[in-house]
């Protein structure tokens, strides 16, 4: 087609990068440098239709709505934003772009536990089984559950040590005695090493002890009955007739050649070995973390009942099962030892007073700063240390990045609080089978219906699907039911028409995903925007163009009311220091 003039229409143009720009301007057969901000912005004076006066898009207005988690879900929030420090190395690095693996999927946890503390993938890693997860679990009980599967896994960990130790010993002993069996009947070489390879070890250890004897006194009428012994547990290894004898498999005999190589296997066991303490020391480090935070939290009489229920969780372990029969006898010792021991620390725990681990002077819980390392210190002490970079505990010595210590004057007591003030107000049932950041969505909510009216059209758009199932029936049980876009095509747009024509409490407020905002849709008729949280994308200026796209479904042409924007950030969390870093770019007249 041959045409004086070429003509690109779109609703919502993807201004948010020069890259997004040279995209559309390909459309028109212009070919600009994807990374040159200058030309895309001479492309757009240039090529760009301005709007008359009369025609431009209603002017929008931003708040920021400070939401308080509980203590339970600061716990939470804290556990998880120092797994994400660890994983990140060093600093908190927090919405790292592209991050994936465990890193990344970390780093998504923690910023939805900002939003809701009943994380879907979290469950998982707990091992909640699905059916248990369509039941809302209040914080107290997930933090519960956190800290029994920790000690599970710690349990688990210390087990296999001792598995990995007594197999260790195991293969000591048998070359051991297939040693001593080839020293005092040299001509019986073959059927010592069947007999030390299969034969239980309870007997090699007896064939072996009896060798010695022979070979230190020089018996020469015990040799025979030595090694009549050794012919009739090689015959019965070859038989397989005994029970927990391995059978022999000719000379593809896996046992056999395991045990003429004992050091690649001594090796692998090192191997296990080691992965099982990084585990205890791993699982170990975060549950005294948790059971610092707690005794933290302990001194406010909103988590008194909370600190004494976690503490007796970590009283539960796991049995071992699947032990050998040689080394059972052991490996209960080793269980029942670490039974008494944990017991007896968390009784310690639980009853000691808060202790500076530097100086041993008594803390007061406005003095009370907790390192990343589950150190307890007062401010002082860990200001004065904090030049260094490292836990001044010699047995530590971690290095603590400044971001990651949690100051109770400054965090945990203002949350308390705060959270005590609007208890007296604030629907708790919502609260504590939802969410902090549910719960105040729905005031938000009902706050704008009391004071523009029950019709009042409100648009809450979020990412997570999981909160969106939760802020959903918060809305159902507060009498709000919301409408929602499910279905094909045509159901959708009936929704959407219903939205915008209906006048009433009945379709005053739309839920939407970002899965569920195509283009071109028109939402005119709202005036209330809600971003639940930041939208999150492998690439920043992705994830700022969606928000944009969001609020262009309301700022239409044409409009001359102003738009209300409600952003939500959570206290004392990565969320807050984004939300308003957007809310800033959104309101700054840039490209």
């Amino acid at each position: 087609l041959d045409g004086k003039s070429l003509w690109g229409l779109t609703a919502s143009p993807p201004l948010g990068s020069a890259a997004s720009v040279a995209q559309m301007a390909t459309l028109l057969h212009v070919y600009l440098p994807w990374h040159d901000r200058g030309e895309a912005q001479t492309f757009l004076d240039s090529w760009s239709l301005r709007c008359p006066s009369d025609h431009i898009a209603s002017d929008t207005s931003t708040h920021i709505v400070e939401v308080d988690l509980t203590p339970e879900e600061m716990v939470l929030y804290l556990h998880q934003r120092n797994i994400v420090a660890e994983l990140a190395g060093e600093g908190l690095g927090i919405a790292t772009p592209g991050a994936s693996g465990t890193r990344g999927l970390a780093e998504r946890r923690l910023l939805q536990l900002c939003s809701c503390f009943d994380i879907p993938d979290a469950r998982s890693a707990l091992g909640t089984s699905e059916a248990a997860g369509e039941a809302n679990l209040d914080a107290r009980t997930i933090l519960s559950n956190l800290m029994h599967s920790l000690e599970e896994t710690l349990q688990k960990a210390i087990d296999k040590q001792g598995q990995c130790e007594a197999e260790r010993e195991g293969i000591v002993e048998r070359n051991a005695a297939r040693e001593a069996l080839q020293s005092a009947l040299p001509a019986s070489c073959w059927e010592a090493t069947l007999v030390c390879a299969h034969a239980p070890l309870l007997d090699v250890q007896r064939l072996g002890e009896a060798a010695m004897q022979v070979t230190e006194s020089r018996q020469v009428p015990d040799a025979p009955l030595l090694e009549g012994d050794l012919r009739r547990m090689a015959q019965v290894v070859m038989d397989g007739s005994l029970e927990g004898v391995t059978p022999h498999q000719n000379e593809e005999c896996a046992g056999c050649r395991a045990f003429a190589h004992p050091d690649s296997r001594l090796r692998q066991i090192n191997r296990t070995r080691g992965q099982a303490i990084a585990e205890e020391q791993q699982s170990e480090h975060q549950l005294n973390l948790l059971r610092s935070l707690l005794q933290g939290f302990g001194q406010s009489p909103s988590l008194s009942s909370s600190s004494t229920s976690s503490s007796s969780t970590s009283r539960v372990f796991i049995k071992t099962e699947g032990d050998d029969d040689n080394n059972s006898t052991k490996m209960e010792k080793l269980n029942e030892e670490q039974r008494s021991t944990s017991t007896r620390h968390a009784d310690e725990h639980l009853d000691a007073a808060l202790l500076c681990e530097s100086c041993m002077d008594e803390i007061s819980f406005d003095d009370l700063a907790i390192l990343p390392c589950s150190h307890r210190l007062h401010t002082k002490c860990w200001e004065q240390a904090s030049n260094l970079g490292k836990c001044p505990i010699p047995t530590c010595r971690r290095q603590i990045p400044p971001a990651l210590v949690v100051t109770c004057s400054s965090q945990l007591r203002q949350a308390n609080l705060r959270y005590q003030q609007r208890a007296k107000y604030d629907d708790i049932d919502l609260r504590t089978r939802f969410g902090s950041k549910v719960a105040k969505v729905v005031e938000r909510v009902k706050a704008v219906q009391i004071s523009e009216g029950e019709a009042t059209k409100i648009v809450v758009f979020l990412q997570f699907d999981h909160i969106f199932t939760k802020l959903e029936r918060a809305l159902t049980l507060a009498k709000i039911p919301p409408v929602t876009l499910r279905g094909h095509l045509a159901q959708r747009q009936r929704q959407i028409t219903r939205f915008s024509e209906s006048i009433g409490l009945q379709a005053s407020v739309l839920l939407l995903t970002l899965d569920q905002c195509p283009a071109g849709m028109s939402l005119a008729c709202a005036k209330h925007l809600f971003l639940v949280h930041p939208l999150q994308s492998g690439k920043s200026f992705e994830a700022l163009e969606n928000e944009m796209q969001a609020i262009g479904r309301l700022r239409r042409q044409g409009r001359a009311d102003l738009i209300q924007i409600h952003r939500f950030a959570t206290r004392h969390t990565v969320e807050e220091a984004e939300v308003r870093r957007r809310a800033q770019l959104m309101s700054a007249d840039r490209l």
